[in-house]
């Protein structure tokens, strides 16, 4: 899919939730949601799954709400080494239990390059201004400048980071940089 702008509406459902596509297995270039999106698991701007697929050049600029867990701006989850590249989110992102993030919910695996967050993002577990929990694959050259905000008594998170909220040993995460408040 390439070029596609998602300029009105709403866009509401369970599982595998996307202004683009529920569940990516190919390529989504240059598109840009600009509505509310709402969905319990994998739910993300462009899509709630990517599996194998890539995002190149791709903005969100809806607010996403995810009533269970793994949301982000652009893909809630990845699964194959999804590539994620010179995206952006301007949307905030809200997960009622986990794994928020400005660009990737959960990477398992996924090579993000080049993306940037501007988005709030909130949660009680697990959040990443740009990958909440990066399982496998890299973070290469992001920025994040999305505030956080906690859903987690007395404000506190379990597991947050301006760029990656966890990873697994040795996953490298380089020439990133955050200027949002932790």
């Amino acid at each position: 899919i390439r070029n596609l702008t998602i300029a009105s509406g709403k866009v509401k459902g369970n599982n595998y939730v996307g202004a683009s596509c529920g569940y990516n297995y190919g390529k989504l270039e240059n598109c840009e949601n600009r509505v509310e999106i709402n969905g319990y698991y994998y739910v993300g701007g462009m899509a709630g799954i990517g599996n194998k697929g890539s995002f190149i050049n791709c903005v969100n600029r809806g607010y996403i709400n995810i009533t269970g867990r793994y949301g982000a701006g652009i893909t809630g989850y990845t699964m194959n080494s999804a590539t994620i590249t010179g995206c952006a989110n301007h949307g905030n992102v809200r997960t009622a239990s986990q794994h928020a993030a400005g660009i990737v919910g959960y990477a398992n695996p996924a090579i993000v390059t080049g993306c940037a967050n501007y988005g709030a993002i909130t949660t009680t577990y697990n959040m990443g201004g740009i990958v909440s929990q990066l399982v496998d694959g890299s973070v290469t050259a992001c920025y994040n400048a999305g505030a956080p905000a906690s859903l987690y008594p007395a404000g506190n998170f379990l597991y947050g980071g301006g760029i990656v909220g966890t990873s697994a040993a040795g996953k490298p995460v380089s020439a990133c940089y955050n200027t949002g408040n932790i």
